[in-house]
């Protein structure tokens, strides 16, 4: 966790930290890692990744699974819930020149889950939910003025799908059906004016969309919602004396 005035940069949902995850980069030989695991009421857990690194490129891919049978949450009924999750991901980086490089990733997640519901016509019913999440990351990565320049331009795309079905309900099997997507435009710039000051700006621009259907006995059309977002932001680093630094900056957000 980063503690500061991270909302400048990341907005006001940043106002008590950022949680900062790094991965560990390529390295020049061929890297496997996987894992394997099984538990009580039918667990199981499995991964597995590949890294690596050749001349300009360097990446990994990866992927997991993991089911359980789960357990009847109703005291009334005994027909178990069980859970399913499956997910891939990959990085790529192409190292255009020392100063110069491209980002590329990408997530995909799909999982299922069962559950009791206590309106429905029996305790132990069968109603489920599926998820599907797919994120997609382009960036470009400038260094100049021997690195007291960085610059990032980038692009990122979420798209989320959730589907609700209810087998004993006698009108539909699709119960419901949510779709939202965000597509995100950054830059991101970072000059060190002097050794002791540092000066951190950007623009960003964020369009969300989201669609909810909730069918009841006939074809009913879905509700839809749209959000744009532009923001723009500078901020101030000083380090005038050992172990003391000082930040001011701004941030605007036009909805």
């Amino acid at each position: 966790m980063l503690r500061g005035p991270n909302s400048v940069i990341w907005g006001s949902q940043a106002i008590g930290g950022v949680v900062n995850v790094l991965t560990l980069d390529p390295t020049d030989a061929l890297t496997v890692n996987t894992r394997a695991e099984y538990g009580y009421r039918g667990t199981e857990q499995g991964t597995a990744n590949i890294s690596g690194k050749s001349e300009i490129f360097s990446g990994s891919i990866g992927g997991g699974y993991f089911r359980t049978d789960g357990i009847s949450a109703l005291a009334a009924g005994s027909e178990r819930d069980d859970y399913k999750n499956a997910s891939a991901n990959g990085k790529l980086k192409i190292a255009l020149s020392d100063a110069i490089g491209i980002d590329l990733r990408a997530y995909y997640n799909k999982g299922k889950v069962q559950f009791d519901d206590p309106f429905g016509a029996t305790p132990d019913t069968f109603p489920e939910t599926e998820n599907e999440q797919f994120v997609g990351y382009a960036g470009v990565n400038a260094t100049l003025f021997d690195g007291k320049f960085a610059n990032r331009l980038s692009y990122s795309r979420t798209d989320i799908g959730r589907i609700g079905t209810e087998p004993n309900v006698a009108f539909s099997f699709n119960v419901n059906a949510l779709k939202g997507t965000i597509d995100r435009f950054e830059y991101h710039g970072s000059l060190a004016i002097v050794d002791d000051a540092t000066l951190i700006f950007g623009l960003e621009h964020e369009r969300t969309f989201a669609s909810t259907f909730f069918p009841a006995g006939g074809s009913v059309s879905p509700d839809k919602a749209r959000a744009r977002v532009t923001s723009g932001f500078s901020q101030v680093i000083l380090r005038p004396i050992r172990g003391v630094t000082l930040t001011g900056g701004v941030r605007h957000d036009d909805y």
